[in-house]
């Protein structure tokens, strides 16, 4: 069913660490749908704003909701791409989609279309309505300083003593972040996150696009910055950990899976997938822990958004 998506992925090759020391780890700038109408903006002259919230949309389970990005249409027939952790644990596989003209479809996990190792998914929903499917970009081609926009739909909306939950709020949920990229992780964090950037994600926009600057997919959310047990969360899908200054920077940083990480898995999706691009390179600093797969014990277990 994705041999037209395959075809189009780039390769899985990542630049080195860039030195980032002179840039500021938190250059957010949240742009509401409205107000980033403005024609002298330049995410206007390319429309990404508009491009964002058409292929946006969110997946409502019995007990999470996420986002995600409508990548094929097929007749009658769309596939969207979310995180794994976003459609997980639902017993009966049922799913309400919300899309950029308000309507809900009724969605299902493609469970047979695995991604190994990555924190990916695929959704399916039909509709005769026409929605726009987002362009794959090239996430190899990404440098730090790069501007990304990242959407989706936050689960709660937070005013002073009081959060609201917007599982009804239909697109008023809607938001979108712009920043840029900060960080490109030597190799592949756990789970295929390999983006840093410095985007505001809130809980709720794990699987939501993250588009460059000519509105074209490059990365998918699904970590927020700052997790509880600090540079701990970090581990690399080899089961190393980054050196102690490297994981200080990945801390106040988002993370995002690249589209071109999919390219390792793209023609039996069944496979496991080694998404290291870098696993002929020495690593570098290493800082140890008693017990690399849960240094605190079992006072946490990994958070996902």
């Amino acid at each position: 069913m994705l041999a037209s998506i395959s075809a189009s992925l780039p390769s899985a090759n990542f630049p080195l660490l860039p030195d980032l020391k002179t840039k500021s780890p938190d250059l957010a700038v949240r742009i509401p749908f409205q107000q980033a109408q403005n024609p002298n903006s330049l995410q206007a002259r390319v429309s990404v704003p508009e491009i964002a919230q058409k292929i946006t949309v969110r997946i409502l389970g019995d007990e999470k909701m996420g986002s995600g990005v409508i990548i094929e249409r097929r007749g009658n027939s769309y596939t969207v791409l979310t995180n794994h952790h976003v459609v997980e644990n639902n017993e009966q596989n049922s799913y309400t989609i919300l899309t950029a003209d308000g309507r809900t479809h009724s969605g299902r996990w493609l469970q047979s279309q695995q991604f190994g190792n990555l924190d990916l998914a695929l959704v399916e929903f039909s509709s005769n309505q026409s929605y726009q499917v987002a362009k794959l970009g090239n996430s190899s081609a990404l440098s730090a300083g790069d501007a990304v926009y990242a959407a989706g739909f936050p689960n709660w909306h937070f005013t002073p003593g009081l959060a609201e939950e917007t599982r009804d709020w239909g697109l008023r949920a809607y938001r979108l972040t712009q920043g840029q990229v900060e960080m490109l992780s030597r190799k592949p964090l756990e789970n295929g996150y390999q983006i840093g950037y410095s985007n505001e994600i809130e809980t709720g926009m794990s699987g939501g696009p993250i588009l460059n600057q000519q509105g074209e997919l490059i990365g998918v959310n699904g970590k927020q910055k700052y997790p509880l047990i600090g540079i701990y969360a970090f581990i690399f899908a080899d089961g190393t950990r980054p050196s102690e200054v490297e994981a200080e920077r990945m801390v106040p940083l988002s993370w995002g899976i690249p589209i071109a990480n999919l390219q390792a898995g793209s023609n039996s999706f069944e496979a496991e997938v080694d998404v290291n691009p870098f696993e002929d390179r020495a690593e570098e600093g290493v800082f140890e822990v008693e017990d690399q797969e849960n240094p605190f014990g079992d006072l946490f277990e990994p958070v996902f958004w």
